[in-house]
């Protein structure tokens, strides 16, 4: 078990977390007229095509009617064509 002063030492050595919309702005900035169909977007990137916060966009992840994202190992990616074509459903007032 570690000593408290070295749990104290490693956790002032940590970076500290960034806010939602610092992370957004540093991982999220995307391009969509340069994005290909098939392009896989991080959590950050969509949240900020969706102009929500992060937050908000683990809520609406969790909707059944939302899209499915892609695993590849242990990270979560969302297809870019599918994304679109769930925003066109938003839109039109249906679902996609």
């Amino acid at each position: 078990m570690k000593s408290d002063s070295v749990c104290r030492a490693v956790r002032c050595a940590l970076p500290k977390s960034e806010t939602g919309p610092a992370r957004i702005a540093r991982l999220g900035a995307v391009d969509i007229d340069k994005l290909a169909d098939d392009a896989l977007l991080r959590n950050e990137q969509v949240a900020s095509i969706l102009n929500v916060p992060l937050s908000t966009f683990h809520l609406l992840r969790k909707r059944p009617d939302f899209v499915h994202p892609v695993h590849i190992g242990c990270r979560t990616r969302w297809r870019w064509v599918t994304l679109k074509a769930w925003m066109r459903g938003q839109e039109q007032g249906g679902e996609a």
